[in-house]
């Protein structure tokens, strides 16, 4: 099988990964277990704090063992959470369900567009990546918003079958993940390796002004996503629109993501 298969099976992999069918309903879905605002904002700081202390780990372990393991990996990791979030019934059995989900994210953060790289890389046609990474983070929006208009349709019937339809397709990607072609990597010299760390070591300073702007972003990000359900709720918006009203939202990630290439 050519080495470009993986150029399509990353791609459902990739749509299958964002098909987030609880996401107009999450807020919500937590609140009627009790949850208060400071309890959603405890489980993300402790699922935050997953993802960092996990990145740097789950990212030897890709280099080591991998891209195809890792993702793999990340994929199955995920499932369990959403399984364990959708069969919960309070705060310790969703703080569970997202610290899984957190260290999903680790192992498959990087993972994905690493293999897509080496996979341009191998079959000689580098100069195309950049196009295809595009295309490949529109997929990311484009789950997103099919996911959040079928998720608020799903919800109307139940709210758990959301995490039932959201594992289903992990699944289907964790099936197309066994699938994938591993790309050959070359070793590197230690010689290089010292000079990579070098040239990481000066630069470091600056990324902190990165980090920080990256940070301030997100915290927008998660803030206005989980205020705005509890005042559509507020509001009796019905289940339906808040599908609709969070996909108005994705469209311009899309449309961004889309048509950029560099």
């Amino acid at each position: 099988m050519p080495i470009n298969s993986n150029i399509k099976k990353l791609s459902i992999i990739q749509l299958c990964r964002w098909l987030m069918f609880p996401s107009p309903i999450v807020a919500i879905f937590y609140f009627r277990y009790g949850l208060t605002m400071k309890d959603l904002f405890l489980i993300q700081a402790i699922s935050s704090i997953m993802i960092s202390v996990f990145e740097i780990p789950t990212g030897y372990i890709s280099d080591k063992y991998g891209r195809k393991i890792s993702l793999i990996l990340g994929l199955s990791i995920s499932l369990f959470g959403f399984i364990t979030i959708g069969s919960s019934f309070g705060f310790v059995g969703f703080l569970i369900g997202e610290l899984f989900l957190g260290l999903g994210i680790a192992f498959i953060s990087g993972s994905d567009s690493a293999i897509l790289y080496e996979t341009f890389l191998e079959a000689g046609q580098i100069k195309d990546y950049s196009k295809a990474e595009s295309k490949f983070q529109s997929l990311h929006h484009a789950g997103e918003f099919i996911g959040v208009i079928s998720g608020g349709f799903i919800a109307a019937y139940s709210f758990r079958a959301t995490y039932a339809a959201r594992s289903l397709f992990i699944l289907l990607a964790i099936i197309a993940a066994f699938t994938l072609i591993e790309p050959s990597r070359k070793s590197i010299s230690v010689e290089i390796k010292k000079s990579v760390l070098r040239s990481a070591g000066e630069y470091v300073s600056n990324l902190w002004y990165v980090f920080g702007i990256s940070a301030f972003l997100f915290a927008l990000m998660i803030i206005g996503f989980w205020f705005v359900q509890p005042i559509l709720k507020e509001e009796a918006f019905p289940i339906v629109g808040f599908g609709i009203a969070f996909a108005f939202l994705k469209m311009v990630s899309f449309i961004s993501a889309r048509y950029s290439s560099s």
